[in-house]
């Protein structure tokens, strides 16, 4: 389980290290926590995450000429294909 110093400093006794359930980057109220806990968690508002843009396969899904690009996706589609193939295309 991670740990918090409750007072932002170096020589913090330890006894004032609290310990938590997840990793905090700044010291909470803990007298706040059960009003805290009443609202919605991101996870129940927000059910499906995503990484956001990537762009490692850019190389393989932007080209400029139409004719290579089609080609591309036309061979993505082809079911004989095995997985090293596809690594080999992309």
């Amino acid at each position: 389980m991670p740990f918090y110093i409750g007072v932002p400093s170096l020589i913090t006794p330890v006894h004032c290290i609290t310990q938590t359930e997840e990793p905090l980057f700044k010291p909470q109220n803990i007298n706040l926590r059960s009003e805290y806990d009443q609202f919605w968690k991101i996870t129940e508002i927000m059910p499906v995450n995503i990484l956001g843009f990537q762009t490692h396969r850019d190389n393989f899904a932007i080209d400029f000429d139409k004719d290579k690009i089609t080609k591309r996706f036309q061979e993505l589609r082809e079911n004989n294909l095995s997985n090293e193939d596809y690594t080999t295309i992309l």
